[in-house]
């Protein structure tokens, strides 16, 4: 279910930033609105894992139900799928490249 829940969500505008050493934001939107995923290196085996999905914009999330006032707060509904989402979203042709050379799950 959550497979085909990650699927069917029209993914746009994928970019990342590497934020420091190990740890990287990967933004995309979807209906227009903007979010990011924060990946990081976990220090006992130097993966890099998916640890959030947070709103980019103060806006109204449809899939909280709510409005947000501050950005970088976490989305509840996407926090639940943050695997699935992190990797359809290094298949995406714009990062995919650096992902073949970055240690991941």
């Amino acid at each position: 279910m959550s497979q085909i829940f990650i699927e069917s969500l029209d993914i746009k505008n994928v970019y990342q930033r590497e934020m420091d050493e190990g740890e990287y934001n990967i933004h995309f939107t979807i209906n227009e609105l903007s979010y990011f995923l924060k990946v990081q290196e976990r220090s006992r085996d130097n993966l890099v894992i998916p640890m959030w999905v947070c709103h980019e914009e103060r806006d109204y999330c449809s899939l909280c139900d709510r409005e947000f006032k501050v950005t970088g707060e976490w989305c509840k509904k996407f926090n639940k799928y943050r695997d699935e989402i992190f990797h359809r979203l290094i298949e995406f042709p714009s990062i995919r490249l650096e992902w073949l050379y970055i240690h991941h799950v």
